[in-house]
């Protein structure tokens, strides 16, 4: 697992608005007009002040999209999304979210934000790593003489009011300005633990809440992620051995990984690919943690790991091809977060709590995987500003507000396990795990038309969540074009090679 794979995400996409270091009056508000290309959107701006507790000095802008609800007879209380990462902006990505919120949209208005340091709103970008360098990717070094220049062209932004808590500051000002009394949450991944905390200071002002891939408030999530990218590549991979066809197609699957990794931990591979894009014969060094970092993508979802076996069984012939594509094609997804924000959050918020001992024991008895990825955040951090947290950042929320939390039980990052931790502290919730899915379940199959009901009557132990249960999981590739086997070089069902 490398650094890069860390903080990867998902979707694409950006809007302009500016960063302003003029003053502010009392209670802002948000001029809302037609977006350019959002259909019936209306987009706007809020300004906030850098410090939340100051009465003067710099301000922000953030972005601010509202969909009208489509319905005749619209509720009054909207659904706010908040995106993953830290570091992903929902209004920059709201053009990708709202088509697939149709349901839910038929009802309520949308909400989508740009919290502070993200998306459009003074975005703290950082070209930390080169995502469309297949060679970097793949060697998994670290260029920490690149952070000095992210810091640098900050300029005088204060990085350490860039926090979980100083952004739902701002997004309690965004539903005042709105004007709405009550808001629902669809909270994904990080925005889970948004969800979370502006619950804890704002419990009458929830309606309702989904939580989609749940992030704890009293737990570190990064000292798990380890030996929850364990479990996730073990159950494929023991998916793969009870496929009569999987397991023929690629015998062995785990023997064959032991091989490649030992390998590759005892001396990098210098490897000639075919690059996926331009075509030309390069020669590549690639490294243990580039190969898992690869893996670890891939186990987001069930479409992507229905990959791993065959990138396993090709690695272990010498072909690093499918692995190579498959890695450049997850960075460039990364191009929707903005890595100095993710950095400023995490360092403050996950990593400064993981000291040797938690290191340690995160990566206590793991086949496959070890806490590298979390050493090397813990160098970055050590050159970064982190944001500054109230002291009980940490704390567990209790509250009531109707919560419905879903998983994915290959979820490589945030399992089930979390979900029903945090449903033990809330007064009013229900937690589904999803036997096929993986990480981010809002978008498929009749997940949006089940939240639209949530959202119309929220009583999590009355929803009927039988169809997400019945959803299939992805075949795995027998060969480069899909689930069905055919004549390859890499099938060698007979085949046993040492």
């Amino acid at each position: 697992m490398t650094a890069r794979a860390t903080w990867t995400a998902a979707l694409l996409g950006a809007l302009s608005f500016g960063c302003q270091t003029e003053g502010a009056g009392e209670g802002p508000t948000i001029h809302l007009a037609d977006c350019a290309s959002l259909g019936a959107a209306k987009c706007g701006v809020i300004r906030v002040r850098e410090d939340p507790d100051a009465s003067e000095g710099r301000t922000l802008d953030l972005a601010v999209v509202v969909v009208p609800a489509s319905g005749n007879n619209p509720a009054k209380d909207p659904v706010f999304v908040l995106a993953g990462g830290p570091g992903q902006g929902a209004a920059s990505l709201a053009q990708y979210i709202m088509p697939r919120l149709e349901p839910i949209g038929r009802d309520r208005d949308l909400v989508f934000v740009d919290l502070r340091g993200t998306g459009a709103s003074a975005p703290l970008a950082c070209a930390f790593e080169k995502h469309d360098d297949l060679g970097e990717m793949l060697a998994a070094e670290l260029h920490l003489e690149r952070l000095a220049d992210c810091l640098s062209s900050y300029g005088d932004a204060d990085l350490r009011h860039y926090s979980t808590e100083s952004a739902m500051v701002d997004l309690e000002q965004v539903r005042a300005a709105l004007g709405y009394e009550q808001i629902n949450f669809l909270a994904i991944s990080y925005g889970t633990r948004a969800a979370l905390t502006y619950l804890r200071r704002h419990p009458e002002r929830v309606r309702s809440m989904v939580l989609d891939g749940v992030v704890p408030l009293d737990q570190n999530l990064y000292a798990t992620i380890p030996a929850s990218n364990e479990r996730a590549l073990n159950r494929v991979l023991s998916d793969c051995r009870t496929n009569a066809e999987c397991d023929a197609a690629y015998p062995g699957l785990e023997r064959e990984l032991e091989q490649v990794l030992t390998e590759l931990d005892a001396s990098r591979r210098l490897v000639e690919l075919q690059h996926p894009r331009t075509g030309a014969l390069e020669r590549y060094d690639i490294s243990r943690t580039g190969f898992l970092g690869g893996l670890q993508m891939a186990l987001y979802s069930s479409q992507t790991s229905a990959l791993i076996p065959r990138m396993i069984h090709a690695a272990h012939r010498g072909d690093f091809g499918p692995i190579a594509a498959f890695t450049l094609h997850a960075g460039g997804s990364s191009s929707s977060l903005s890595l100095g924000l993710y950095l400023t959050v995490s360092c403050a918020e996950e990593v400064a709590q993981l000291d040797d001992a938690t290191l340690a024991k995160a990566e206590a008895g793991l086949r496959w995987f070890d806490a590298g990825s979390l050493r090397d955040l813990r160098s970055v951090c050590a050159r970064w500003v982190p944001a500054e947290l109230p002291d009980d950042f940490a704390s567990p929320t209790h509250a009531d507000a109707p919560t419905l939390l879903i998983s994915g039980n290959y979820d490589p990052v945030t399992p089930p396990s979390l979900a029903e931790h945090v449903a033990s502290q809330l007064g009013n919730a229900r937690s589904v795990v999803v036997g096929t899915a993986h990480h981010g379940l809002w978008w498929q199959g009749c997940a949006p038309r089940l939240l639209a009901e949530f959202f119309a009557d929220p009583r999590p132990d009355a929803l009927d969540v039988s169809c997400l249960e019945r959803a299939p999981g992805a075949r795995p590739f027998l060969s480069p074009n899909g689930p069905r086997a055919m004549s390859d070089p890499l099938q060698s069902a007979h085949e046993d090679t040492p």
